[in-house]
Parts: C-alpha cells; structure tokens; sequence
C-alpha cells in the first residue's frame, strides 16, 4: 500500500528531529566535559597559586605584627610578660628562701623580734 505524502512527511519529520535530538545530546555532552576539563584545570591552578602564594589572614597578619613587635621590644631590653611572670615568681621564691634562712639564723641565736 502506497504511503501518502503525508505519511512520508511525518517520517521525515521525525527522522530529522530524532537525528537533530541526537546531535544536540552530543553537543551537549561535550559541553559538560569541557565544563569539567575547566573546571579541573580551575581548581589545579588555583592549587597551584596557593602553593606558591600564600594568602595573608588578617589574624596571622596581626599575629606576625604582635610577633615583630615582641622581639623588637625584647632587643631594645624590654620583657615580655612571661618575663615578668618568672621573674617574679623567682623573687618570691628568693624571698621565701631568705626568710627560711633568717627564720634559721634567729633560732641559732635565740632572737624572735624582726627589728633587732
């Protein structure tokens, strides 16, 4: 039975959308690899500049501030506060250690009044 030019129409027409669907399927799947082919070289290269850049924090920064400025004081004779914080408790263990002693001195002589 011989088809109508209708029916050959159609056929064409849906020959050609099923061969149109199939090219923009291709299309679009080399769209996506591209996409992520940049995608990974974005990334690498991002990793890349961090490796040889390295990004200042605003906490670092100051940290390495508060650093320089530290040891710039401690050159010119300042002290730290855990300077200070030794220091005074070796005094006060200088300061015990001398009361132990005069504590000792005033048994061997007999003495228990501070101001004589």
């Amino acid at each position: 039975m011989p088809t109508s030019f209708k029916d050959q129409l159609k056929n064409l027409t849906d020959v050609n959308l099923d061969k149109a669907k199939q090219r923009v399927d291709k299309i679009l799947g080399q769209a996506k690899d591209s996409l992520r082919v940049l995608d990974s070289l974005q990334k690498e290269g991002i990793s890349l500049a961090k490796s040889f850049i390295e990004i200042p924090v605003a906490s670092r920064t100051k940290k390495f501030t508060d650093e320089k400025i530290v040891k710039n004081l401690g050159k010119i004779g300042l002290a730290t506060r855990e300077e200070v914080r030794a220091l005074e408790k070796k005094i006060e263990n200088l300061a015990s250690e001398l009361h132990t002693q005069i504590d000792k001195t005033r048994k061997k002589s007999g003495k228990t009044d501070v101001s004589e």
